[in-house]
């Protein structure tokens, strides 16, 4: 899982699933990522809707 702060959405955070080994080590500070073929999605526990994501990879946006 790699936990995310969103710039857009007051930095609320969400945890982004990615089977498989580690890809990247956490980062010295913040640093903008992207993901591949990301899924953002619903579900319900205990009677509480929750956002859940998933993904096939990351990797740090390359800075110019």
């Amino acid at each position: 899982r790699y936990s995310c702060a969103m710039p857009k959405n007051s930095l609320e955070k969400i945890a982004v699933k990615i089977d498989g080994p580690r890809l990247m080590d956490v980062p010295d500070g913040f640093i903008e990522v992207e993901f591949n073929e990301l899924e953002i999605f619903l579900y319900t526990m205990n009677g509480t809707t929750n956002i859940g994501a998933r993904a096939k990879g990351i990797s740090p946006v390359k800075t110019k």
